[in-house]
């Protein structure tokens, strides 16, 4: 499926080079511009969808998910029962609430 649209996005790429060629600078200037401009309507559009849909179905996070972030070289995995810390030579130290 991946190999189809790959193969589809380069035959529009190509003939869309082609379509500029043959059109002359001046004509395929305007069809950009103009292709530009309804390029950014469609983008716009789909954001304010989106944010709207996310916004009103967006669910809480559930605080006993675990959490992953990297602080000072240090990998913190959070966890229901408290954050487990790994540091860079792989030794664990632990920390309880």
């Amino acid at each position: 499926m991946k190999w189809i649209a790959a193969g589809v996005a380069v035959a529009l790429l190509a003939g869309s080079g082609v379509f500029f060629a043959l059109q002359g600078l001046d004509r395929s200037d305007k069809f950009a511009s103009i292709g530009g401009f309804l390029l950014a309507l469609a983008v716009a559009g789909v954001s304010v969808v989106l944010h709207l849909r996310t916004r009103d179905g967006a669910e809480k996070p559930d605080p006993a998910t675990p959490r992953n972030h990297i602080h000072d070289n240090d990998v913190v995995i959070t966890d229901p029962t408290g954050p487990v810390h790994f540091t860079i030579d792989k030794r664990e130290r632990r920390w309880f609430r």
